[in-house]
């Protein structure tokens, strides 16, 4: 048995990430088998294994993990420690009614051995429910839901108390009539608040996206074969990623910027010429600008290219 910080690395260790992604890659490719029909290949997938082969791209062999739910370990526990418990009170009576010189010390051991087993089963049931609390976060959820409960619960007695701290007695009056008003008002809410909170507590280690299991066997991941068409093919992928955020970046830039410097190449419409730009990306511009958009008269988008033009001169974004 490990140590519960042992079990909760195993989820968020490298390789266990790693394993996921080997998993997609896995199911990818046995994909491009079924739906491509590819030639020289196959897939084999057994309880304990998955095995994937493409001619010169891929040769894979993943071991899988092996996983404990942890509410059906806590039951298999309990049924365990039951039995222990039993045997140990027959052996305790067998003391206690027939003793016998010659078998206490072999019973005494035996008594010793049901005890550590019932300790061990203790530990690792706590273990268990600390882990299930610690992964989900489950402990921080409730505090703040309860947080939440009594934060609104001490409101209007908040209000109460401050009503009553005022000693002038016009003062005072007003007070009661803006906390009749306030609990009026609210009241409705708070009660619907409050039924929405419990309910959050209520189904808080019902939650179906909380993790119920523990990584008993850590997964294995085993490349055999990668080729050099498959490396080309990764890297044509990493140069192909890179190429598009520069485009885009060179796009954000081009997106806040006009290409004309003045007046007339603003209104110019000249569509070969380097600085020419439309209606349709002068107004981009504006829009990616919020001061320069601020300047602008609200229907701006409906002026001609050339009062768009103007207006820009006007407040010296050109020249």
């Amino acid at each position: 048995m490990l140590t519960l910080e042992e079990y909760i690395s195993r989820i968020n260790s490298k390789e266990y990430l790693d394993y996921q992604k080997y998993l997609e890659d896995y199911f990818d490719a046995k994909n491009d088998i079924i739906t491509k029909d590819l030639a020289n290949s196959y897939y084999k997938e057994t309880s304990e294994i998955y095995e994937i082969y493409i001619e010169k791209r891929i040769y894979m062999k993943i071991w899988k993990p092996e996983y404990i739910n942890i509410f059906d370990k806590i039951i298999e526990i309990k049924e365990d420690s039951e039995k222990i418990t039993i045997d140990y009170n027959i052996l305790v009576k067998k003391q206690i009614f027939n003793p016998s010189q010659d078998n206490l010390e072999l019973d005494n051991k035996d008594l010793n051995t049901y005890l550590n087993k019932l300790i061990k089963n203790d530990s690792y049931i706590r273990l268990l429910y600390e882990y299930y609390l610690t992964i989900n976060n489950i402990e921080t959820k409730k505090n703040e839901i309860l947080q939440n409960i009594n934060e609104l619960e001490n409101y209007n007695r908040e209000l109460y108390n401050i009503m009553l701290r005022e000693n002038d007695k016009f003062k005072r009056e007003d007070n009661i009539k803006v906390y009749l008003n306030i609990i009026k008002t609210n009241a409705n809410n708070n009660k619907e608040q409050l039924q929405e909170y419990y309910s959050q507590l209520k189904n808080l280690n019902k939650n179906g996206f909380n993790i119920d299991f523990i990584i008993e066997k850590m997964p294995r991941v085993e490349i055999l074969e990668q080729t050099k068409e498959k490396k080309k093919e990764i890297k044509e992928k990493e140069v192909k990623v890179k190429v598009e955020k520069l485009e885009k970046k060179i796009t954000d830039v081009l997106e806040t910027q006009f290409k004309f410097k003045n007046l007339n190449d603003c209104k110019s419409k000249k569509r070969s010429a380097l600085y020419f730009m439309s209606k349709d990306d002068i107004i981009k511009v504006i829009h990616n600008n919020p001061d320069m958009k601020s300047k602008m008269p609200k229907n701006y988008k409906l002026l001609k290219k050339e009062d768009i033009c103007d207006i820009l001169e006007q407040n010296n974004y050109i020249k």
